[in-house]
């Protein structure tokens, strides 16, 4: 349907609306994937000074 939608107007070009539709899609996916790297960061920099404080007693 995109590629119909898109192929009016003055720049008939009907795999931008369809770019356009792909890129906004991922958006939400990539700001869950940025956050889950943020928090498996911290779990690893966590987990290293869970095993420091275990070594050392």
């Amino acid at each position: 349907m995109l590629l119909v939608a898109g192929n009016s107007g003055a720049e008939a070009n009907p795999f931008s609306a369809l770019q356009n539709a792909m890129i906004i899609g991922a958006l939400p996916f990539a700001v869950i994937m940025v956050l889950m790297m943020i928090a498996l960061g911290k779990a690893i920099y966590r987990d290293g000074l869970r095993e420091k404080e275990n070594t050392n007693a």
